[in-house]
């Protein structure tokens, strides 16, 4: 019997995830996939400090914890398109008269 999902669930990135995954795209681009040992690296120089949404930034539980984005043992999947989805979230919405 085949357990592989049909679709794919997805996210809405809140203000703090969206931090860190900002934070990450600065400091390291836009990999499709990151390891649990390149997070555990990354923790330990970002102690203390403060993303770009203002947020301190904090071990990223939310990703490896959501069989949404495990793509294999310790190997994580990164939510650019929910990503991007909340940064156009908050452009200014332009209407036409």
């Amino acid at each position: 019997m085949d357990t592989t999902p049909t679709t794919v669930t997805r996210i809405r990135l809140n203000a703090r995830q969206a931090n860190y995954i900002a934070a990450f795209e600065t400091a390291y681009g836009r990999p499709a996939t990151v390891t649990r040992r390149a997070l555990l690296d990354i923790q330990t120089q970002w102690v203390g400090k403060t993303g770009p949404f203002g947020f301190i930034l904090r071990w990223p539980a939310w990703l490896t914890n959501s069989p949404t984005f495990t793509v294999e043992r310790a190997v994580y999947a990164l939510p650019w398109s929910e990503f991007d989805q909340f940064q156009a979230s908050l452009a200014p919405q332009t209407t036409t008269p």
